[in-house]
Protein backbone atom coordinates (compact mmCIF):
# COMPACT_ATOMS: atom_id res chain seq x y z
CA UNK A 1 0.00 0.00 0.00
CA UNK A 2 1.35 3.45 -0.81
CA UNK A 3 2.32 5.53 2.19
CA UNK A 4 0.67 8.95 2.12
CA UNK A 5 3.65 10.51 3.92
CA UNK A 6 6.19 9.31 1.39
CA UNK A 7 4.15 10.38 -1.61
CA UNK A 8 3.34 13.76 -0.13
CA UNK A 9 7.00 14.34 0.70
CA UNK A 10 6.20 15.29 4.28
CA UNK A 11 8.08 12.53 6.07
CA UNK A 12 10.86 11.65 3.65
CA UNK A 13 13.96 13.21 2.10
CA UNK A 14 14.77 12.46 -1.51
CA UNK A 15 18.37 12.57 -2.74
CA UNK A 16 19.55 13.59 -6.20
CA UNK A 17 20.20 9.98 -7.24
CA UNK A 18 17.75 8.47 -9.72
CA UNK A 19 14.79 6.83 -8.03
CA UNK A 20 13.98 4.47 -10.87
CA UNK A 21 15.07 0.97 -9.91
CA UNK A 22 15.26 -2.27 -11.75
CA UNK A 23 11.48 -2.57 -12.04
CA UNK A 24 11.54 -6.04 -10.53
CA UNK A 25 9.40 -7.44 -7.76
CA UNK A 26 12.22 -7.27 -5.19
CA UNK A 27 13.52 -3.85 -6.27
CA UNK A 28 10.84 -1.75 -7.95
CA UNK A 29 12.54 1.58 -7.19
CA UNK A 30 15.85 2.73 -5.74
CA UNK A 31 15.25 2.57 -1.98
CA UNK A 32 18.61 4.29 -1.35
CA UNK A 33 17.19 7.50 -2.84
CA UNK A 34 15.08 8.12 0.29
CA UNK A 35 15.88 8.70 3.96
CA UNK A 36 14.40 10.22 7.13
CA UNK A 37 14.60 14.03 7.27
CA UNK A 38 16.32 15.85 10.09
CA UNK A 39 14.33 16.16 13.32
CA UNK A 40 11.69 18.87 13.09
CA UNK A 41 12.13 19.28 9.33
CA UNK A 42 9.85 18.48 6.41
CA UNK A 43 11.07 16.05 3.78
CA UNK A 44 12.07 16.92 0.21
CA UNK A 45 10.36 14.04 -1.61
CA UNK A 46 7.68 15.32 -3.97
CA UNK A 47 4.24 13.89 -4.31
CA UNK A 48 3.99 10.97 -6.77
CA UNK A 49 7.77 10.70 -6.99
CA UNK A 50 7.48 6.91 -7.17
CA UNK A 51 5.97 5.61 -10.38
CA UNK A 52 4.01 2.42 -9.93
CA UNK A 53 3.67 -0.45 -12.37
CA UNK A 54 1.41 0.11 -15.33
CA UNK A 55 -1.58 -2.00 -16.20
CA UNK A 56 -2.48 -3.80 -19.38
CA UNK A 57 -6.02 -5.13 -19.62
CA UNK A 58 -7.20 -7.42 -22.39
CA UNK A 59 -10.76 -8.67 -22.02
CA UNK A 60 -12.53 -10.79 -24.61
CA UNK A 61 -16.00 -12.09 -25.31
CA UNK A 62 -17.33 -14.62 -27.77
CA UNK A 63 -21.03 -15.23 -28.34
CA UNK A 64 -23.33 -17.07 -30.68
CA UNK A 65 -27.12 -16.80 -31.05
CA UNK A 66 -29.01 -19.60 -32.79
CA UNK A 67 -32.59 -18.86 -33.88
CA UNK A 68 -35.05 -21.68 -33.08
CA UNK A 69 -38.13 -20.64 -34.96
CA UNK A 70 -39.90 -17.33 -35.14
CA UNK A 71 -39.83 -16.30 -31.45
CA UNK A 72 -37.35 -18.65 -29.81
CA UNK A 73 -33.54 -18.57 -29.74
CA UNK A 74 -30.58 -19.97 -27.85
CA UNK A 75 -27.58 -17.81 -26.94
CA UNK A 76 -24.20 -19.03 -25.68
CA UNK A 77 -21.48 -16.63 -24.50
CA UNK A 78 -17.97 -16.96 -23.03
CA UNK A 79 -16.36 -13.90 -21.46
CA UNK A 80 -12.72 -13.71 -20.34
CA UNK A 81 -11.34 -11.03 -18.00
CA UNK A 82 -7.54 -10.68 -18.30
CA UNK A 83 -7.75 -13.00 -21.31
CA UNK A 84 -3.97 -13.14 -21.85
CA UNK A 85 -3.35 -13.79 -18.13
CA UNK A 86 -0.86 -10.92 -17.83
CA UNK A 87 0.45 -10.35 -14.29
CA UNK A 88 -0.65 -6.94 -12.96
CA UNK A 89 1.65 -5.93 -10.08
CA UNK A 90 0.26 -3.72 -7.32
CA UNK A 91 0.90 -2.79 -3.72
CA UNK A 92 4.44 -1.40 -3.77
CA UNK A 93 5.72 -0.96 -0.21
CA UNK A 94 6.63 2.72 0.20
CA UNK A 95 6.87 2.73 3.99
CA UNK A 96 10.33 4.05 4.83
CA UNK A 97 12.42 1.78 7.12
CA UNK A 98 10.18 -1.20 6.33
CA UNK A 99 11.92 -4.51 5.67
CA UNK A 100 10.18 -4.70 2.29
CA UNK A 101 10.66 -1.02 1.30
CA UNK A 102 10.74 -0.76 -2.50
CA UNK A 103 9.31 -4.22 -3.14
CA UNK A 104 6.09 -5.26 -4.85
CA UNK A 105 3.72 -6.83 -2.32
CA UNK A 106 0.75 -7.91 -4.43
CA UNK A 107 -0.78 -8.71 -7.79
CA UNK A 108 -4.22 -8.34 -9.32
CA UNK A 109 -6.45 -11.28 -10.14
CA UNK A 110 -5.71 -13.95 -12.70
CA UNK A 111 -7.75 -14.75 -15.80
CA UNK A 112 -11.41 -15.51 -15.17
CA UNK A 113 -13.83 -17.13 -17.57
CA UNK A 114 -17.59 -16.77 -17.43
CA UNK A 115 -19.84 -19.11 -19.39
CA UNK A 116 -23.38 -17.96 -20.07
CA UNK A 117 -26.30 -19.70 -21.78
CA UNK A 118 -29.80 -18.30 -22.41
CA UNK A 119 -32.92 -19.75 -23.97
CA UNK A 120 -35.41 -17.13 -25.14
CA UNK A 121 -39.02 -18.01 -25.80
Amino acid sequence: MLSAGLLAGILTDRFGVPISGEGRIGNWFNAAAFSDPAAGQFGTASRNSIEGPGTMVVDASLSRTIPLGETRSFEARVTAANALNIVQYSGIDTTLNSLTFGQVKGAAGMRTLTVFARYRF
